[in-house]
Order: C-alpha cells, then sequence, then structure tokens
C-alpha cells in the first residue's frame, strides 16, 4: 500500500514506466509530461513519475522515506546546491538515504570532469539526525582489485520534528566525530 514519486531524467523514466507497469499492473500510474498532469499530484496515483522541471509541484509534501543514490554525483554542485535546498526546506522528509560521491579525486595530470562535482554528500544542514553513515560500505567495494572510481558514502538520517538546541547539536557533532 505505498506509494512512490521517482523524480528522474525523462529518457529514464520511460524505462521506470514500463517496467512498473508490467510488474504491477493494477498500479494506477501518473507520468507527468505537462503542468496540467502536474497539478493532480496527489493520493489517487500510487506511482508518480515526475521529470525534474515540474518538482516544484511536491513543495509542500511528506514523505516517509527520500532515496537517492549515484545521481547527485553526475550534477555539477550549483545544480546540487538546488535539489539539496529543495529536499531540506520544500518538501518534508521523515527518513532519508543518500549513496553519492564522497570527495571525488582530481588527478592534476587528467582532465577531471568531476572537480565541480564534489558538493552532493556535505550539504547537509543541522536539522538532521545522522543514523548511520559509512565511508566505501562494503556493497560498494571490488574484492578483486583497488578500484580507481571515486569514493561513496552512504547516510541515513532522520529530520525530527523537534529539533535539537545548539548545544545538543554541538554535544552530537563531538560525539560524531568521536565516533
Amino acid at each position: 500500500n505505498c506509494k512512490y514519486t521517482i523524480v528522474d531524467l525523462p529518457q529514464t523514466l520511460i524505462f521506470s514506466f514500463i517496467h512498473l507497469s508490467l510488474c504491477f499492473p493494477d498500479k494506477k500510474i501518473l507520468f507527468v509530461t505537462n503542468e496540467e498532469e502536474a497539478l493532480h499530484i496527489n493520493n489517487n496515483y500510487d506511482i508518480i513519475l515526475l521529470p525534474p522541471i515540474f518538482m516544484n509541484y511536491l513543495k509542500g509534501k511528506k514523505y516517509d522515506v527520500f532515496i537517492n543514490c549515484a545521481s547527485m554525483g553526475e550534477m555539477n554542485n550549483t545544480t546540487i546546491r538546488k535539489y539539496m535546498y529543495f529536499i531540506q526546506n520544500d518538501i518534508k522528509i521523515e527518513t532519508l538515504f543518500t549513496l553519492n560521491r564522497f570527495l571525488n579525486t582530481v588527478d592534476d595530470n587528467l582532465i577531471s570532469l568531476r572537480i565541480n562535482q564534489n558538493e552532493c554528500s556535505v550539504l547537509y544542514d543541522d536539522k538532521w539526525n545522522i543514523l548511520s553513515w559509512e565511508v566505501e560500505p562494503i556493497y560498494c567495494r571490488c574484492p578483486y582489485i583497488d578500484a580507481t572510481h571515486a569514493r561513496y558514502v552512504e547516510i541515513i538520517a532522520s529530520r525530527p520534528e523537534k529539533q535539537l538546541t545548539n548545544d545538543e547539536k554541538v554535544n552530537k557533532s563531538t560525539e560524531l566525530l568521536q565516533d
């Protein structure tokens, strides 16, 4: 009985639409392609497929879980900042799971496309309660060779209704640093 909203590139959403329609033929799916359809984002649909151009129609909505895996690291820092602002200020998220690049390796001897794509794992504001985090979680490691790809960080966090005081935030930060 879960409801899903998937925000992705239109080209990718086509594959999601086909796959989900085949797997869940009884589910009511809305693939938003214009503003008129975006106005109908409500509880009447089980699955909403939404291109980023229509994200503003999600403002004020509440989500139990937000998941982002390996896509913010493909964005430039300006775009990452816009997404993180939206996630932290325009929608209400109870629990968050992200897995994105962490501190991209930049090699001066190579042309690095990743030099301006480093902020996706460091823009969390102080309202998150970090439940768990791990650099290079085991499922991202290659057991055979030392990979040359960027490191990833997994972050699991909650967004509690009651916010911590500044002193509590300092204490929590100290605990996390010691951990």
